[in-house]
């Protein structure tokens, strides 16, 4: 993919998410490593100030429905996959059902 395609790709992913609360938290859970509560609690605080209706609530089901947390390290089979936060799991934060939400 071209560097012209990929911003044109960037734009076109940017435009569509401001609209709708999903796309929101889908642009603010990307690539974080927080776990599952922080991460929650935080874009809470990011997206109630944009006065769109949101609670803690909403927050958590549209984190689990839009991302999933996916473990790029160290694999502890006993981990809690929302919470752990351990340094070498080295914890990522996916968007995974973006697509639905977006047609161009």
């Amino acid at each position: 993919m071209s560097l012209n395609e990929e911003l044109k790709s960037l734009f076109k992913f940017f435009n569509c998410s401001v609209n709708n609360v999903n796309g929101i938290i889908a642009l603010l859970l990307e690539e974080r490593s927080a776990s599952y509560s922080k991460l929650a609690n935080e874009i809470y605080e990011r997206v109630k100030e944009r006065d769109c209706g949101v609670t803690i609530a909403n927050v958590k089901s549209s984190v689990l429905y839009v991302g999933q947390r996916v473990s790029y390290g160290v694999p502890n089979a006993d981990a809690d996959v929302l919470e752990d936060e351990t340094d070498s799991a080295l914890w990522c934060w996916e968007v995974v059902i973006y697509a639905f939400y977006c047609f161009y």
